[in-house]
């Protein structure tokens, strides 16, 4: 679960870090 947690977690972050950069443009 914890790691599974954690993929879904870094999946997020990735999301909105490429959601924040498609803003930024």
């Amino acid at each position: 679960m914890l790691e599974e947690n954690d993929e879904w977690t870094v999946q997020g972050s990735r999301y909105m870090t490429l959601e924040t950069i498609a803003l930024l443009r």
